[in-house]
């Protein structure tokens, strides 16, 4: 469907408006990018919502297909509705508002020699502006590479530490497992690791790619105590490390039946929860469970999605999926268009996974402490 008042541009126009200035750039003017979560090198960006206002940023773009979507309000589209929905313009007004910023001149009228001198060196202004920051990302990338390695290599297994004191904590204990199982090589134990320039303990995922390569870290830091440390909101201190982009915590091998979780704690429970033989892989946020390599061999994917409380569009009245539940069905369509099998399983709202463990743990250990007269 076409945008109201395009009749004005041809469609090649506005296709290679869009090419000439990514969308993270149009959006870079109305909103703060979160450095943190965004992978610059892949043109992949996260903001916090400039439409329904927000904390912890949930508004996605990707600069090659040049759309957002955000999993708060869900709101979505391309550069000219962010700006036509955002500041309240006409699409005519938005093509020019995005031409001004590609330094590109409106169809029907004439360039003057300074306009042209002007377009060139915003041109020229750009081009070195991407070169640099793409040298920049790759030195970032590397530096990063290298350091995940470094902790890794550090880094022990978990049983006996505070990692495996941690994950009782949290009912996850190696006793629950089937008997002979072992605590999984994709956890391990880093007794000191820097974080605001103290040393902390910390439980640590290794995410691998779909060659089974080790691509980045996750680190949930602890406490002395095998407690999980948190900030001074109360929120627990969790902290990727390196490009994560495809990648996993994988908890088992590549089978045919995948189960997929966001949290590793998240994932235990799940595993700990099924009957039938499966692996189980954390993605760690949405963003990962979007973007999940699926390797060769999978057949079936099952989504264990938080459930998260639904919302309500600020702007339209209507009811939007909680980010988890979002993300599940974008990894749930891609995968069916690669031909696999993929079912989503929300967890009862507001608990998740490894809530829903924990209680049948407990309900388990009460029937066993009931005494008989």
């Amino acid at each position: 469907m076409r945008e109201r008042g395009s009749g004005r541009f041809t469609d090649s126009f506005l296709e290679d408006l869009r090419e000439r200035i990514p969308i993270s750039e149009v959006i870079r003017t109305r909103a703060s990018v979160d450095n943190k979560k965004s992978k610059p090198n892949r043109g992949d960006y996260w903001f916090c919502c400039p439409f329904h206002g927000e904390n912890r940023p949930s508004f996605h773009c990707e600069d090659r297909n040049g759309r957002y979507h955000c999993f708060g309000c869900g709101v979505t589209g391309n550069h000219f509705k962010f700006l036509m929905e955002l500041d309240g313009v006409s699409f005519p007004r938005a093509v020019e508002m995005v031409a001004s910023l590609a330094g590109v001149n409106l169809p029907g009228r004439e360039e003057t020699e300074k306009e042209r001198r002007e377009r060139f060196q915003r041109e020229q202004d750009r081009k070195r502006r991407d070169e640099q920051r793409a040298r920049q990302d790759q030195k970032d990338m590397e530096r990063k590479t290298e350091t995940v390695r470094s902790i890794w290599a550090e880094a022990k297994p978990i049983a006996g530490t505070l990692a495996e004191e941690y994950l009782r904590s949290r009912s996850i204990e190696l006793a629950d497992f089937p008997e002979g199982t072992e605590w999984m090589p994709s956890l391990r134990f880093h007794p000191r690791l820097s974080l605001q320039g103290a040393k902390h303990p910390a439980l640590i995922g290794g995410v691998q790619n779909k060659d089974r390569k080790l691509i980045a870290i996750w680190r949930i830091f602890l406490q002395p105590n095998g407690k999980a440390l948190v900030n001074e909101d109360g929120k627990k201190v969790k902290l990727g490390l390196g490009p994560a982009n495809g990648g996993a915590v994988r908890l088992g091998p590549v089978t045919e039946t995948l189960r997929l979780t966001e949290g590793i704690e998240t994932g235990l429970g799940v595993a700990l929860l099924s009957s039938k033989p499966a692996s189980v892989w954390a993605t760690l946020s949405t963003s990962g469970m979007m973007g999940l390599e699926i390797p060769e061999g999978v057949k079936r994917l099952e989504i264990y999605a938080d459930g998260d409380r639904h919302r309500l569009h600020q702007r339209t009245g209507e009811i939007v999926d909680p980010p988890g539940i979002a993300a599940a069905k974008k990894l749930q369509k891609r995968a069916r268009e690669a031909g696999l099998e993929a079912v989503i399983y929300a967890s009862p709202e507001p608990d998740d996974w490894l809530d829903v463990w924990t209680l049948r743990k407990n309900d388990e250990q009460r029937i066993r402490n009931v005494q008989y007269l």
